[in-house]
């Protein structure tokens, strides 16, 4: 192929590729850029920000790999770990592997297998195999990250001053604002008949929910297991 190209002017031919760290095709890049070839790389989404926030955060240069077989709770905020996001085929072996439970019925299934928490605007995969899952608008996931991180604050006593109020202002009132935001909505079985009935919706409480997601992460960590946040 690259005996073909040696009649192409320099600079008129142009590719354009997705993200690889291949040995193999950096050769072959190396080649056609000697050939007069240009190459471009585009990705839609930048998955390079996990590295940066992981490098922002322990103060080196890092890269974030994820042990979801250690994590006995996990909350996903708008991350598609399961689906869309770089390494799924490696997530999903782990998180796979922390739900697993043995068939000799010696173990409860709600103490051994771990629990997904998701937040996200679009039903997702991670979203489907949540256990609980929060739908808000994709915009204000920022606002939940912000409410976890304050009821975390608190509920583990940490002293922290004027961060607890800029926190409390940038939140809001989730639950005014998102009325309906539950996954699941509130209902009520008769037991029987079995009718569903869906109660009024002033008992939807999307901050309860995030006070709970925060509480069973704290109280696990407390137990020393793992917990993950992505």
């Amino acid at each position: 192929m690259l005996e073909q190209l040696d009649g192409l002017a320099t600079d008129k031919t142009l590719v354009l590729m997705e993200q690889s760290s291949s040995p193999s095709r950096a050769r072959l890049v190396a080649d056609l850029k000697a050939k007069g070839v240009n190459l471009y790389e585009y990705e839609p989404v930048d998955f390079s920000v996990h590295a940066e926030a992981a490098s922002i955060a322990f103060g080196s240069s890092v890269k974030p790999a994820y042990k979801f077989d250690k994590a006995k709770a996990i909350l996903s905020l708008d991350c598609d770990f399961l689906g869309t996001e770089e390494g799924a085929f490696e997530n999903i072996g782990g998180f796979a592997a922390g739900r697993r439970v043995k068939d000799d019925h010696t173990q409860n299934p709600a103490e051994v297998m771990n629990r997904l928490y998701s937040v996200e605007g679009v039903l997702s995969l991670t979203g489907t195999n949540a256990d609980h899952r929060l739908r808000i608008p994709t915009g204000s996931v920022a606002r939940v990250a912000a409410l976890a991180l304050k009821e975390a604050i608190e509920q583990s006593e940490i002293e922290a001053g004027e961060i607890l109020d800029e926190l409390e202002e940038f939140v809001g009132d989730l639950n005014k604002d998102f009325k309906k935001s539950h996954a699941v909505e509130p209902t009520i079985e008769n037991p029987k008949t079995k009718k569903i009935t869906i109660v009024d919706e002033a008992n939807y409480d999307t901050a309860k929910w995030v006070r709970e997601c925060v509480a069973d992460l704290l109280r696990l960590a407390k137990r020393g297991e793992s917990t993950l946040v992505v």
